[in-house]
């Protein structure tokens, strides 16, 4: 097995075991437990696109490359991010009513879940990396401990605008300035049952251009946020950021938008294989999908979970995993 899989298997591994309990939105309403949260809705999507209790999520056992494998609905997406009491109550808009297209609340809500899970996530990776840093630098092979303490070091301007981001998000939720997340919205006519809640970062747009430059620690950055689910014979695609920043993807939402369904099926296939882990797929659908595009779709995430920086945005043009003919008769 290639060293560079085995390190990140290892380090994924500790990062996981040290995962942060906190929540995202502290303050003293807070109750004393941190509950694991559902990212992706457990009764409204993952429910609807399970079968006999499970979901396929991106897992990895030892030796093995990650592949979308079965995981029970009430563990898939979840993340301990939130205490009792804001679980519950922030997100009743989207978790007990069902998302009406251009209603700014309900998008401004799926975006916040989507950035706690991926603050709790990088934060976690963060503070594990600086752990490891501080570790005798006999428990490292070659120039390990050395790459680990670059690698702390250049976390730190991260972590600043990651609880910056944070901040900003509390306090439009706190103030109902829903309008502070801007979202693109695009809909699929048919209901394919995948789903996905993810915060990542577009390196550049569709036709090249950079929007984040990730050469220094020293440039800002802006996270995209995803939400992916299926309703009522549809599937909703919201592609949210940050109001205060949204010329920096004013392109990439033009481009997006000018093109048709078919394409815009392949840009979220392309986000999906190479900057998403957090995706729930039905079993029966992924069964029924062609194994040509099963298999396109696993090697692409593969070959790009350990790096992405260097990829265009739709760098695999034949890529679509939302299939009519692998829907259920």
């Amino acid at each position: 097995m290639d060293k560079s899989i085995k390190w990140f298997a290892a380090f994924n591994k500790f990062c996981n075991e040290n995962r942060i309990r906190d929540c995202f939105h502290a303050d003293g309403q807070c109750s004393s437990r941190i509950v694991k949260a559902h990212s992706i809705q457990n009764k409204r999507v993952l429910s609807r696109i399970s079968r006999d209790g499970d979901v396929l999520t991106f897992r990895k056992s030892p030796g093995e490359e990650h592949q979308l494998k079965p995981v029970g609905k009430g563990i898939a997406s979840t993340f301990t991010g939130f205490c009792s009491t804001h679980d519950l109550e922030i997100f009743k808009p989207i978790d007990n009513f069902d998302y009406s297209l251009g209603n700014v609340e309900q998008e401004f809500l799926f975006a916040y879940r989507a950035y706690a899970r991926g603050y709790n996530a990088k934060v976690s990776s963060i503070i594990a990396t600086v752990q490891l840093a501080c570790s005798k630098p006999e428990h490292f092979e070659g120039n390990g401990h050395k790459i680990m303490v670059d690698a702390a070091k250049g976390s730190i301007p991260y972590l600043r605008i990651l609880e910056k981001h944070k901040i900003d998000l509390n306090y439009y939720l706190d103030t109902e300035i829903f309008s502070g997340i801007h979202t693109v919205k695009f809909v699929f006519g048919k209901e394919y049952p995948i789903a996905a809640s993810s915060m990542f970062y577009i390196i550049m747009d569709m036709e090249g251009n950079i929007i984040n430059n990730l050469s220094s620690t020293r440039n800002y950055i802006s996270p995209s946020l995803l939400t992916i689910f299926p309703q009522h014979g549809k599937t909703f695609v919201l592609l949210s950021w940050l109001k205060k920043d949204k010329t920096m993807f004013d392109r990439l939402e033009a481009q997006i938008l000018d093109c048709k369904s078919d394409r815009q099926k392949v840009i979220v296939s392309n986000i999906l294989a190479t900057s998403v882990e957090n995706t729930a797929v039905s079993p029966q659908y992924w069964e029924i999908l062609p194994p040509a595009i099963q298999t396109y779709f696993h090697n692409v995430f593969n070959m790009t979970v350990l790096d992405n920086k260097s990829i265009p945005l739709v760098a695999f043009s034949d890529l679509n995993i939302f299939v009519d003919s692998a829907l259920s008769m």
